[in-house]
């Protein structure tokens, strides 16, 4: 059976289609992000001046009314800072961007306002001057008090069409985000699908193979073409794991941009922040995952390969070397002792770079769970068992783990026992992918708060 070609086409063609629209999605969410923060910039200044003006106008006719009443002085005293707070309010305003000064819907509360203002300002003159009885008819004239009503009205009612504007312009940039993680979200699907299908393709070939042999030779001639056709399927595989891999990054640091610009805007509520740093750790979380993915991927490739076992092999202390100089900085912060014992081997028969990488991943594993209530002790013991096998093992005095409830696990792409701590679960599953690609072997005693054992057995590779 043959891979649907129409299939492949048609998600080829969807692929792409979907790239641009992410890329048109980041633009609108950058352009809709400036215009949501000039937004709320400008209508929380206008909401400033609103609030001052209305409560500075309130204040003024308290002032004036109390000073009726008791003829207390500090009223009056209180009326006029009342007048001025009101006069530099006004001096606020001419500073204001066109834009805001300009609303068809601020110019009647101005109005309203300096028309109650003039309103009591006559109404304190004619109390000054002996025309009490004047004053108190103005004051409580309904006029009066409709126009007082009008002014906190009006700024009320403006103040809520405010605060409508800033919600929408929000809600417009989180749709767009969310309308964004869709789109990405839809990819990774589209991509599995894919694998899917080239999985299920394969299978299928096998099963009709394993049906239709006839005789010694036909067999063998299906057979080849078979291991022809895996082949080819398996290296579309690997190339569409590595282009969703590589493909993935970019949209990811772009959302992380965005969610950064959206946290510096201006005036975040609270509950926005908090949505803000949530959606920050999902996305670190999610470059942590895509970087191991790329490790495992480059390290499959290179496992067995002519090229890595015939490599010339390197002094075991000047791999240790190297290791301990990748890790000076966390063995310095963390005052972790590293003890390293060779038993007087010089070199061991087996790719280098692959016990440098075992190293590696199991020391920085040691350090990264090591315990916070005592000082950090790794060892490092290599040991000769017999002619070409070699014995690693790294132990450790750290927070250690429920082995009966994690054996299964421990060695599984992904999985993480301590999720309070930063990490992949990357490095254990590189480890066994090395020594189980050299038919050797890893094995782990662990105790809780106690400490990890981690012990390798690997051979000469070119010894059968």
């Amino acid at each position: 059976m043959k891979i649907d070609s129409k299939r492949s086409l048609i998600l080829l063609l969807v692929v792409p289609v979907l790239l641009v629209v992410q890329l048109g999605l980041g633009i609108s969410i950058f352009r809709t992000t400036r215009k949501a923060a000039t937004i709320e910039r400008n209508n929380n200044k206008l909401d400033l001046y609103v609030r001052t003006n209305s409560k500075y106008v309130s204040y003024s006719e308290s002032a004036v009314r109390e000073y009726q009443l008791t003829g207390d002085i500090k009223y009056y005293e209180s009326y006029k800072i009342s007048l001025d707070e009101w006069k530099k309010n006004e001096a606020y305003f001419d500073t204001l961007a066109p834009e805001i000064k300009t609303r068809k819907d601020l110019q009647p509360l101005r109005d309203l306002a300096l028309q109650k203002l003039n309103q009591i300002v006559q109404i304190m003159d004619l109390y000054r001057s002996s025309a009490k009885d004047s004053a108190l008819s103005l004051g409580k004239s309904p006029s009066a008090q409709a126009l007082m009503d009008s002014v906190r009205s009006n700024s009320t009612d403006l103040r809520n069409m405010l605060t409508a504007e800033t919600a929408y312009a929000r809600a417009q940039v989180f749709k767009l985000i969310y309308a964004f993680i869709i789109v990405i979200a839809t990819l990774i699907v589209l991509s599995l699908f894919f694998a899917w299908f080239i999985y299920t393709t394969f299978n299928q070939h096998t099963s009709q193979l394993e049906k239709s042999v006839a005789s010694l030779e036909e067999a063998n001639h299906k057979m080849l073409k078979l291991n022809e056709d895996f082949k080819a399927a398996n290296n579309y595989l690997e190339q569409l794991a590595f282009i969703s891999a590589h493909d993935l990054k970019s949209p990811i640091h772009t959302l992380g941009g965005l969610v950064d610009l959206m946290m510096r805007a201006e005036n975040q509520s609270p509950a926005n922040q908090e949505i803000m740093r949530m959606q920050k750790k999902v996305i670190f979380q999610m470059q942590q995952t895509n970087n191991g993915l790329n490790d495992i991927l480059k390290l499959r490739e290179g496992l067995l390969s002519e090229a890595s076992i015939n490599r010339e092999p390197m002094a075991l202390s000047a791999i240790v070397d190297t290791v301990k100089s990748n890790l000076q900085q966390s063995l310095d912060e963390s005052g972790t002792r590293l003890t390293v014992n060779l038993n007087g081997l010089d070199k061991v028969p087996f790719p280098f770079l692959y016990i440098q990488s075992m190293l590696y991943n199991l020391i920085s594993n040691a350090l990264k769970f090591r315990h916070s209530g005592r000082i950090p002790v790794i060892n490092l013991q290599v040991k000769w068992a017999e002619k070409d096998i070699f014995i690693f093992v790294i132990s450790d005095n750290g927070l250690g783990f429920d082995i009966s409830r994690s054996k299964g696990k421990l060695f599984g792409i992904f999985k993480r026992f301590h999720p309070e701590i930063q990490g992949t679960g990357v490095g254990l599953h590189i480890v066994k992918s090395i020594v189980e690609a050299f038919n050797g072997e890893i094995e782990v005693e662990s105790a809780v708060d106690k400490g990890t054992e981690f012990t390798i057995t690997i051979k000469n590779p070119l010894i059968n």
